[in-house]
């Protein structure tokens, strides 16, 4: 009987129901000395036949299955600690991110920077393309204008507020009062700027004369040509200082000082009403050709062969 339990006991079935006796308590015997390893799972069968492992009742442990790696825990993850930790993980992970977004932004205005313009730049290109619009705008009111004016111009034109006779062959004379109407017309102005005590511009001003009583008709040029000559003195022209020896004085007007010698004669040439010629001492221009030979190389008075026949040369 003891023999009984004994192998019942070692072979697991004693242990079959729930409402088993405990099992005694085991002394040495023969048959312990071939099975010393079962508490270590030495004598289990890995064959599904013969395991009785989960089988009701197995209270032994064998019944758990072997886990063959063990499970790892790298530290607090559950509990207070673990919370604290996963929200430091957390914020560390939000921060990462908005750094991240903070450099691309930066990154991308430092590409805007060099190809764009900023805010004051665009507020200034935008202000310079208006003012060049309204620039363009007036000088085209500026041009019909003139346009109109010339063509209500017949042998009788105004100039300063009084009228002038038109004389064909003469150079009219202009002052500081008449400049600006008389150089603000449409086509070519060309005025002679002098002083009849200088040599060199009387014999301009008579080349001049010369190149009026030659002009075709205005009606024969494509662009109209009109001639004028104006003292210095009477422009205010390169004056030098007044000194008590040499001044020029007018009736009712304050003395001024002498016209600089050094700079005349002096040629301007207006388009339009806009300046396109300035020659200071025109006089190293003007070779024998006179005043119409400069005036021909610089494309002011057409060539001979497109003025139909050239100036007209008469007799004098």
């Amino acid at each position: 009987m003891p023999d009984s339990l004994e192998t019942a006991a070692l072979n697991g079935s004693l242990f079959t129901f729930d409402d088993s006796p405990p099992s005694p308590a085991r002394s040495n015997s023969s048959a312990s000395l071939l099975n010393t390893d079962d508490e270590l799972g030495s004598d289990l069968d890995d064959g599904p036949s013969s395991s009785k492992i989960g089988q009701r009742g197995d209270i032994s442990g064998r019944g758990v299955p072997q886990v063959n790696s063990q499970v790892e825990h790298d530290g607090p993850q559950t509990g207070p600690k673990g919370v604290i930790s996963d929200r430091k993980a957390h914020s560390t992970i939000q921060q990462q991110r908005k750094d991240r977004e903070l450099q691309d932004r930066v990154m991308e205005q430092n590409r805007n920077a060099i190809v764009g313009l900023t805010v004051h730049e665009e507020d200034r290109l935008r202000k310079q393309q208006e003012e060049e619009r309204e620039l363009d705008e007036w000088r085209r009111r500026r041009k019909e204008q003139l346009m109109r004016k010339s063509e209500g111009d017949s042998e009788e034109e105004e100039i300063g507020g009084r009228r002038e006779s038109v004389k064909r062959g003469g150079v009219r004379e202009l002052d500081k009062n008449t400049f600006l109407d008389g150089v603000e017309r449409v086509g070519w102005v060309v005025v002679l700027i002098y002083e009849p005590e200088i040599p060199r511009c009387v014999s301009l001003i008579a080349s001049l004369l010369h190149l009026a009583l030659n002009l075709p008709s205005p009606s024969t040029l494509s662009i109209p040509i009109t001639l004028f000559k104006a003292r210095a003195t009477s422009l205010q022209f390169s004056l030098l200082p007044p000194t008590s020896s040499s001044t020029v004085q007018y009736e009712d007007e304050d003395p001024v000082g002498r016209p600089d010698p050094d700079v005349l004669p002096t040629m301007l040439v207006y388009k339009n009403g806009e300046l396109e010629k300035n020659w200071v001492r025109v006089d190293w221009e003007v070779d024998e050709g006179g005043v119409e030979g400069l005036l021909r190389r610089e494309g002011i008075l057409p060539t001979v062969g497109r003025m139909g026949g050239g100036v007209n040369r008469r007799s004098t």
